[in-house]
């Protein structure tokens, strides 16, 4: 649903201003990234406005902002934001505002749609094999709005020796995966994303470590 602003000023130098926002609460502890489409036009360049979604914590300090400056009177998307952590059981909210100051008779308009949250994957672990070198890989799915996961290569496993510095191993069509690529007495770092019909990619999750027997 598209969440529409639009002013026309009758006296000069009008400020206006609104906001809209709506909570959510994730069942696992989660990296998550937002994005959002906005369409924004101002009828003269001396009036002036911001226009933003902003991912908010329980104390209402911002996590993650996406500033729309764009007026280019056509549907803009934004990058996805910087990832940030989620807490389990934590009520969050992504609010959007809007504030106009305008010149009198002028017009600005500014529209918000398709704002999306991105989930990564949860719960991962990874565990050396009873008798190999091997790594063994678990995690679930992420629940965010991005659509129904791709159905040929849904997740990425990613694998580094430093934390932090994680090159992509391999896609595979399931929640687990063994990496049989490893070195005995190494340590290994690990992360998932999972990947969506529209070819989109989640958050990485967080790390997991092992080290192999």
């Amino acid at each position: 649903k598209a969440f529409l602003g639009e002013w026309t000023a009758t006296a000069a130098n009008q400020t206006v201003s609104a906001t809209l926002s709506q909570e959510f609460t994730p069942t696992k502890n989660v990296l998550a990234s937002l994005r959002a489409s906005y369409f924004r036009e101002n009828s003269d360049p001396g009036s002036t406005s911001s226009l933003s979604v902003t991912l908010r914590n329980p104390s209402d300090a911002a996590l993650t902002t996406l500033n729309m400056t764009t007026t280019s009177g056509a549907w803009t998307d934004t990058p996805w934001g910087t990832p940030v952590v989620l807490v389990a059981n934590t009520t969050y909210k992504v609010v959007v505002q809007w504030t106009f100051t305008l010149k009198k008779n002028t017009t600005q308009i500014a529209n918000v749609d398709n704002i999306q949250l991105s989930t990564s994957p949860a719960d991962l672990t990874a565990v050396p094999t009873a008798s190999e070198t091997h790594v063994a890989l678990d995690w679930s799915p992420s629940t965010g709005t991005l659509p129904a996961l791709d159905s040929t290569q849904p997740y990425a496993v990613y694998r580094g020796t430093v934390s932090g510095t994680l090159a992509l191993l391999e896609n595979t069509t399931t929640d687990s995966f063994q990496d049989t690529s490893t070195a005995g007495n190494t340590s290994y770092f690990y992360a998932v994303s999972d990947i969506d019909t529209s070819a989109q990619e989640s958050p990485k999750s967080a790390e997991a470590s092992v080290l192999t027997r």
